[in-house]
């Protein structure tokens, strides 16, 4: 995580979605626990689901099969400067995007 946060820029966005109730909360629990993050939902409580973020395919399987997605958004705290990064891992329904001045609002996947 420490790598992650190392990148995204001061007042960056991380937001974070699955639809496993188990990982989501081991996400959760180890963001919370990153002192240059900032849970914008408050510590230990998920994000309201927003129609900003694009959905990916394992989301809209997880809806159609009725299952819950717990969403988290983060911001970088502090002062280091940092690079760009995306990171996306289809195989664990994990999604990282982050937001900063070198990154379009209009990034779509």
């Amino acid at each position: 995580m420490s790598l992650i946060v190392s990148k995204l820029a001061p007042a960056g966005t991380l937001r974070l979605a699955t639809d496993d109730a188990h990982y989501a909360g081991e996400m959760l629990r180890i963001c919370d626990a990153e002192p240059l993050l900032r849970n914008l939902a408050g510590e230990g409580t998920f994000a309201t689901s927003t129609e900003e973020r694009p959905k990916t395919r394992f989301e809209q399987r997880g809806e159609a099969l009725g299952n819950e997605i717990f969403e988290m958004l983060f911001e970088r705290v502090g002062a280091r400067h940092a690079s760009p990064v995306f990171v996306s891992s289809d195989s664990t329904n994990f999604a990282l995007r982050m937001r900063s001045p070198y990154v379009s609002s209009a990034w779509q996947p």
